[in-house]
């Protein structure tokens, strides 16, 4: 007899309608019980009203040990788990039992299972895993509770609320679950004499146990049909595998050289790319000497921002020579430090469309280093440009007189503060 079958669904309505058993009046209760599977096994019971009875964790516990410590609190109505696939240990004690599985959509991560389990106290996560199934369980069947409480509620039977909850959980209706706990009792036949070597009826524990080694055996017939299954469809692959052999080493190695074939093309395709790059370089420092050896025109190398990095890559470029002028598109952003390098590199001169664009400190470097910073006319090609020779010596030359000017202004004061201290030394005197 399987679980789940007329004798077994006799025998829980029997015991939670406290049928006398063994000569004792037991009252069996009804329960949820979360499963952590394992080599410590992790166990959570709780009524069907979500009373936590019992949250355990055990090492080395066999399933054997697992039914016979459930039974110390009742009979199990639903058997959760908190992964989606149902481990076999859970599905055995499913069997066993008669009950429902519970297992999630999905999976239930670690945050929330803690998040779940964070008002309750445990001592391991295999005790977290099973307490979190069977809340997960609870919460999934709480509307279904509280429906039945409710009705039970209207027609004053709040007293059969465990045993409802029981036969409603096996497809019963209210109705008929409400009428078949309160109908009578049929009169029963006169018991049979007891004969001298009659066997001793089995406990409902025993039953359990029963059910539990038949779901064993069939398992392991199952196992054995399935493993001659196995052999007989690897022996039909090995016939399609030697016959498709060739075929499939063929289509690896075309495969390969495909393969080996996209790279190539691959790197072709940025060697091409390098090429044409180093080619407009050529073209940009062919048109670089054409002006340098032209006496109209001063070449001028292109700086487009005023920063480190800017001149890294112009002079890793074009090489960055002493006596070079250097057109700075944007001159904001460096300061003194970034006006050092050019200095270090003792260009001529700077040409800039707004000299107050470039801050305080980079332009004191440049006066203090005698470099000019003009502000010409410049016709840009690529990645060079040119200015006129007469403009540029026009505006080198104003440089030039305002320094000059500038200078003898500061030596005046010099003068004229050496002076002062002078007469002031004398007067004290």
């Amino acid at each position: 007899m399987f679980p789940g079958d007329s004798g077994w669904t006799k025998t829980a309505y029997s015991i939670i309608r406290n049928k006398r058993m063994e000569n004792k009046k037991v009252l069996v209760k009804a329960l949820i019980v979360g499963i952590d599977p394992g080599t410590t096994v992790g166990v959570a019971i709780l009524n069907l009203e979500g009373e936590i009875l019992d949250l355990s964790s055990f090492r080395s516990f066999s399933l054997d040990d697992i039914v016979e410590y459930i039974l110390d609190f009742g009979i199990p109505m639903i058997m959760a788990t908190d992964v989606s696939d149902v481990h076999h240990t859970v599905e055995k004690l499913s069997a066993a039992f008669g009950c429902k599985t519970f297992a999630p959509q999905r999976s239930l991560s670690v945050k929330e299972k803690n998040e779940m389990t964070k008002e309750y106290t445990f001592g391991n996560a295999h005790e977290r895993d099973a307490l979190a199934s069977v809340l997960k369980a609870r919460d999934y069947y709480r509307a279904k509770f509280e429906n039945v409480d409710a009705r039970l509620e209207n027609i004053g039977a709040g007293n059969l609320s465990s045993a409802v909850k029981t036969l409603v959980l096996k497809d019963y209706t209210v109705k008929d679950a409400v009428e078949t706990l309160t109908r009578e009792e049929e009169p029963t036949q006169q018991p049979a004499p007891k004969r001298e070597h009659r066997e001793k009826s089995k406990s409902p524990k025993e039953k359990i146990i029963e059910r539990l080694k038949r779901y064993n055996r069939d398992l392991l017939e199952k196992i054995e049909r399935l493993e001659e299954e196995n052999k007989r469809l690897k022996r039909k692959n090995e016939k399609i595998f030697d016959r498709e052999d060739r075929e499939v080493r063929r289509s690896k190695i075309l495969r390969e050289k495909e393969r080996v074939i996209h790279a190539l093309t691959r790197e072709i395709e940025k060697e091409k790319e390098k090429i044409s790059d180093l080619q407009r370089i050529i073209n940009d420092l062919k048109g670089i000497r054409a002006l340098e050896l032209s006496d109209e025109a001063h070449t001028v190398k292109i700086l487009d921002y005023f920063t480190k990095n800017s001149i890294k890559n112009l002079d890793k470029k074009f090489k960055i020579k002493k006596g070079d002028i250097i057109y700075i598109r944007d001159p904001s952003g460096g300061g003194g430090s970034t006006a050092e390098i050019l200095v270090r590199k003792q260009v001529r001169a700077l040409i800039i469309e707004n000299r107050e664009r470039m801050s305080h400190n980079a332009r004191r470097v440049f006066e203090n280093e005698q470099i000019p910073v003009l502000s010409v006319a410049i016709r840009i090609a690529e990645n060079f440009g040119a200015v006129d020779t007469r403009e540029f010596q026009r505006a080198f030359g104003e440089w030039e007189m305002e320094r000059a000017v500038k200078e003898a202004e500061e030596t005046e004061q010099w003068l004229d503060d050496l002076l002062k201290e002078y007469k002031k030394k004398r007067i004290k005197k």
